[in-house]
């Protein structure tokens, strides 16, 4: 994606959170080096997102959970870039809260089964 369009710096920071959250720190160090290089060509230097993003994988933070949200525009100017935020643990939070839920799902569907669904 970001070989597509590479003046889009949401599609550079989730790149750099992927790179960073499957252990690979200096891959999403070079991949903003990439940015920094591609931006200069026309004159322009990464915003302060992806800059604060760098930071967060330069200081090792420990796990990550990403808050993704539409790119900041004039239309949505109080948007944001991904980020990383200290969890406890190592594992990022659950997507929802269904993931684990085998014991309520076993009840619906015998609830369901009943009632001839």
């Amino acid at each position: 994606m970001v070989s597509e369009e590479p003046f889009r710096e949401r599609r550079w920071a989730l790149l750099m959170l992927a790179l960073y959250r499957s252990g690979r720190q200096v891959d999403a160090l070079r991949a903003l080096q990439r940015l920094r290089a591609k931006l200069a060509e026309v004159g322009l230097q990464p915003g302060p997102q992806v800059l604060a993003l760098e930071r967060q994988i330069s200081a090792h933070a420990e796990a990550t959970t990403a808050q993704m949200t539409h790119p900041p525009s004039p239309a949505t100017p109080t948007a944001t870039m991904p980020t990383l935020q200290t969890v406890p643990g190592n594992l990022p939070l659950p997507a929802t809260s269904f993931v684990g839920r085998s014991v309520a799902v076993k009840e619906l569907a015998n609830r369901y089964e009943h009632i001839g669904c």
